[in-house]
């Protein structure tokens, strides 16, 4: 049994010029999929992953190659996929440029653990997600300026 439900894809938006990861493209739209562990129900069912990632941004679903800007597995970090991803999006936002982070994927893919929107307070740190991290790095950013330019 293969479950598909256990790819999860992110979209970024954002110019080229303040992000090194996707440096040397002209692309307004990057595309990161990061699969998830199987689920303990999965587990019990004896479900198999049917996603193998390889190393030149590839995963294989049965028989296709799929190619995409950046495959993370699940034993990928939340804070590593957040500051490869997404850390330069937010302090792009500070110098004028727009920046959209979506996350999709079918349900039970691992949307709402990528981002982050369940309950911060009952979370460790290591597993929030992108959204906490951003709010976080959204006032961080604001203190550090107001710190250096106190008229701001």
């Amino acid at each position: 049994m293969c479950d598909t439900s256990a790819l999860d894809t992110i979209e970024f938006g954002q110019e080229t010029s303040v992000r090194d990861i996707w440096a040397g493209d002209a692309q307004a739209v990057r595309v990161a999929v990061r699969s998830r562990p199987l689920s303990a129900h999965e587990k019990l069912a004896e479900a198999s992953d049917c996603i193998k990632i390889s190393f030149n941004n590839q995963i294989k679903l049965g028989s296709k190659y799929f190619t995409f800007d950046a495959v993370y597995d699940w034993t990928r970090s939340q804070s590593s996929i957040y500051n490869e991803c997404i850390s330069k999006l937010v302090t792009s936002c500070f110098d004028g440029f727009n920046a959209t982070v979506l996350a999709y994927g079918q349900t039970g893919s691992g949307k709402t653990f990528t981002m982050g929107s369940t309950s911060v307070g009952n979370v460790l740190d290591e597993e929030q997600g992108i959204i906490p991290r951003a709010i976080r790095q959204i006032f961080e950013e604001i203190a550090e300026r107001k710190r250096k330019e106190p008229g701001l």
